[in-house]
């Protein structure tokens, strides 16, 4: 057998929650850094938050428009989900070392950040596909009646919609700078 103590020692070390003595140094917390002093979120928050991304990335899978979300602060509280997943990774690791319900945690951390990516990922897509759709119609697409919705904001989260907003300035810059107007309306 492979001889770990010195690994895990180090590992450990490297582990220590900031603000408090570490080999003699105290280190302070990085700005922004971890949760509030409440610490880790209790397990069912943490199943509830869990339940809410994967059941937003599975109905935002299928959909070309960005899903309303479950909750106002969806990103911040999938953001205390993995930090208290961390927070658990350094305890398991400092009171057990590295053993099942270590690998397990890791497990389930690499899988909700693979989710929250996906779901960022393909809803941003969805808000570029909708602010392309509604900034690049055409005079006669206007007038049909298979008009895209508007989003309703108070179901999204604000970072989101402050993206979509740069997006439709960015929009509105390019049709100036390829003079799309005369392009969908020809000469005057």
């Amino acid at each position: 057998l492979i001889d770990l103590r010195g690994h895990v020692d180090r590992l450990e070390r490297s582990f220590h929650p900031f603000g408090e003595l570490h080999e003699g140094l105290k280190c302070p917390r990085p700005e922004g850094a971890g949760m509030s002093a409440r610490g880790p979120l209790d397990e069912a928050s943490a199943r509830e938050i869990e339940e809410q991304l994967t059941t937003t990335h599975r109905t935002q899978v299928s959909r070309r428009i960005p899903v309303p979300l479950p909750r106002p602060d969806f990103w911040n509280a999938v953001s205390d989900l993995l930090r208290s997943i961390d927070l658990q990774l350094h305890e398991a690791v400092r009171k057990h070392g590295f053993d099942l319900r270590v690998q397990n945690l890791q497990r389930r951390q690499a899988t909700i950040r693979r989710v929250a990516s996906e779901l960022a990922r393909r809803r941003l897509v969805a808000m570029i596909q909708h602010a392309s759709s509604q900034s690049l119609r055409t005079p006669s697409s206007i007038a049909q009646p298979t008009e895209l919705a508007s989003l309703d904001w108070s179901r999204h989260d604000p970072a989101e919609r402050e993206f979509y907003t740069a997006m439709m300035q960015q929009m509105d810059r390019f049709k100036l700078a390829v003079d799309w107007a005369a392009m969908q309306n020809g000469l005057p």
